[in-house]
């Protein structure tokens, strides 16, 4: 077996804690089968009850408009989304997450793909209102599916492959989310700045204006050639990034769980 190719990405400190060995890999890849064969939407289905098993406050994240996003309007699942404990959307929603743990498992022998797709997924959550606490409740919750799906296969050792899967998945995910608040927050200083200088042009417009004969050769000083610079190369950054956030966003929930791809040796 050929050890992870990193392909030169960075891999976050938390998630090189998290990294298995070839057994760990082996272990994970074989009891990942059992849990594939039973399908997204129904692994997807114990995986939200536990979630809110576990933290009755995260039902909040999921309003009707937001479950109605994620339905199929299929004649089978009716119309009826109110009872939260029985929600084909939240099954389809969760069924995602299953998707995103098994292409974890499957990358697991290919950094340079698997890296780079958590931290798009982690940039993604700050749409949704997630924290990181809430990272935390997810890997409680896929522990207590694991552990309904596998049984009595579900051993010591397997619990310990899967609890380095799941830090390791969810370290990327937290570090691309945390970018995306510092990518937020740029944007919106850059913003600020902007409307401060405009200010500063409107003023100095205004006293121009009132000397006759008398012209405005100088900027403030806060609008500097290099402080303007600055805010634009901010707000064109920021922008950048928020529109490909908003584009992938669409692109992934146009995306329906499908099958998981099976883990490869």
């Amino acid at each position: 077996r050929q050890p992870p190719r990193s392909g030169g990405v960075r891999v976050p400190a938390a998630a090189k804690r998290n990294m298995l060995s070839d057994q760990g890999r082996s272990v994970v890849e074989h009891s990942w089968e059992q849990v594939q064969a039973l399908g997204a939407y129904s692994v997807g289905e114990l995986l939200y009850k536990h979630t809110f098993q576990l933290a009755p406050e995260a039902v909040a994240l999921f309003p009707p408009e937001v479950r109605q996003k994620y339905r199929d309007w299929s004649a089978e699942e009716g119309s009826d989304e109110e009872d939260i404990w029985e929600s084909p959307a939240l099954r389809k929603l969760f069924g995602k997450v299953v998707n995103a743990v098994g292409c974890t498992v499957a990358g697991l022998h290919d950094m340079s793909r698997l890296v780079p797709m958590l931290t798009k997924l982690g940039h993604r959550h700050i749409n949704y209102g997630v924290s990181e606490g809430h990272w935390v409740v997810l890997g409680k919750a896929l522990d207590l599916t694991l552990r309904d799906i596998l049984g009595d296969d579900y051993t010591h050792e397997v619990q310990q492959a899967w609890s380095m899967v799941y830090g390791f998945m969810s370290s990327i995910m937290i570090e691309g989310l945390r970018q995306a608040i510092k990518a937020k927050a740029r944007l919106a200083l850059g913003a600020d700045a902007s409307r401060s200088d405009a200010g500063c042009l409107d003023e100095t417009a205004s006293q121009c204006s009132s000397r006759s004969g008398t012209m405005c050769s100088e900027a403030p000083a806060s609008i500097t050639g290099a402080s303007m610079t600055s805010i634009s190369t901010a707000l064109v950054a920021g922008g950048a990034y928020v529109a490909a956030s908003v584009k992938e966003d669409l692109a992934y929930e146009r995306q329906g769980p499908g099958a998981v791809s099976a883990p490869t040796a």
